[in-house]
This record gives structure tokens, C-alpha cells and sequence, in this order.
């Protein structure tokens, strides 16, 4: 409990000192600080709710525990398929947070067991919509190619994907099995990644 706590005064006061530092370059405008003061408070925020989703191991290396929605049963499908997504993206996809991975049946074919996987997903890497749309397109597809090889029931995923810092611009990759891989069946994006 004492290292949570000296955790989340870390993060405080690196929060308070990236705003200290961040107002020597404040545009003279008063709509743009406005703006900038926002986007810091809800950083120092989403930091402090990722300290509170953090335990210490033994060995003081970070554990990283979490609240996945929805909560299917323990010992179910849906419960394994979540957990291993969940882990493919935590442990693979750098600055990628898990907003909601949800498992439906999929009802679009005759045999009973076949599996869809939504994934909304939140990308915190500042970079231009080129570069995000080419990070986002390699992780989709490398998460789908994971599920495809080691989900067998699992006939369709679709990534959702928010990048906050294009003013929180949308994308979707939507992939199809065919035999035994997935391959690409839509992708729609937000204009902001052309530029």
C-alpha cells in the first residue's frame, strides 16, 4: 500500500512539473490555453487512474492488473478468448490502452461455437496521422493474425481504435477468417491519418 501511494505522489508531481515546464510555451491566445490546461488535467488524471491499476511485485517491477469490459464468467469461452486478447495487446503493443474487449457469438454462421471479437482500444502516441495509421495497420494485423493462429473459434475480430492526440480521430480494421488465417474485410479511418 505504501508503494502505491509513493507512486501516485511520483505521478502527481510529475504532472504538475510537466505543466510548470509546458507554460514557458503557451501560445498568447486564450482559447489555446484553455485548451492545453485541459488536455494536461485529464493527463495527470489518466496517469493517476494508471497508477491506481498498478501493484508493485516483490522484485518491485510493475504489475499491471485490469478491469476489462464486459466481465464474462470464469471457465467460459468468452472468458478465455478475452483474456488471451487482453494479453496479446498488453504485452505487445506499446502505449495501447484496453477500453473494452467484447466476445459475440457469431450468429452469421450454421455451426454453433464460432466467435467475434470488438475491440476498442485508446493509442497514446503523439505522432502524425501517416505514422499513426501505419502503427495502427501493423498492430491490427498482427493482432489478427495472433487470434487467427491461436483461436480457433474465432472467425471475426474488429479493432476500434481512438488516438487522443488527433483530437481523438477514429479507425477501424475489420478481418475475416479463411481457412486457417485472418484476412483484411474493411478499414475505415478519419481523414486526419492522409496527413
Amino acid at each position: 500500500m505504501k508503494r502505491k501511494i509513493a507512486m501516485l505522489i511520483l505521478a502527481l508531481s510529475l504532472a504538475i512539473s510537466a505543466t510548470a515546464c509546458g507554460s514557458d510555451n503557451k501560445e498568447k491566445s486564450s482559447e489555446p490555453e484553455k485548451k492545453e490546461e485541459t488536455s494536461k488535467e485529464e493527463t495527470s488524471e489518466k496517469m493517476e487512474d494508471n497508477l491506481v491499476k498498478q501493484e508493485i511485485s516483490e522484485n518491485n517491477e510493475p504489475e499491471h492488473t485490469m478491469i476489462i469490459e464486459p466481465e464474462y464468467e470464469d471457465g467460459s469461452i468468452e472468458k478465455e478468448i478475452q483474456d488471451y486478447a487482453a494479453n496479446v495487446i498488453s504485452e505487445n503493443y506499446t502505449d495501447t490502452d484496453i477500453q473494452q474487449i467484447e466476445i459475440n457469438e457469431n450468429l452469421g454462421t450454421e455451426e454453433d461455437g464460432d466467435y467475434i471479437i470488438l475491440t476498442r482500444l485508446i493509442w497514446n502516441t503523439k505522432n502524425s496521422g501517416h505514422t499513426s495509421k501505419e502503427m495502427l495497420e501493423m498492430y491490427s494485423s498482427d493482432f489478427a493474425a495472433r487470434i487467427g493462429n491461436e483461436q480457433p473459434s474465432v472467425n471475426e475480430v474488429a479493432i476500434f481504435w481512438t488516438v487522443p492526440y488527433l483530437d481523438s480521430a477514429n479507425a477501424k480494421w475489420a478481418y475475416e477468417r479463411n481457412g486457417d488465417g485472418m484476412y483484411l474485410s474493411d478499414n475505415m479511418m478519419d481523414s486526419v491519418f492522409n496527413q
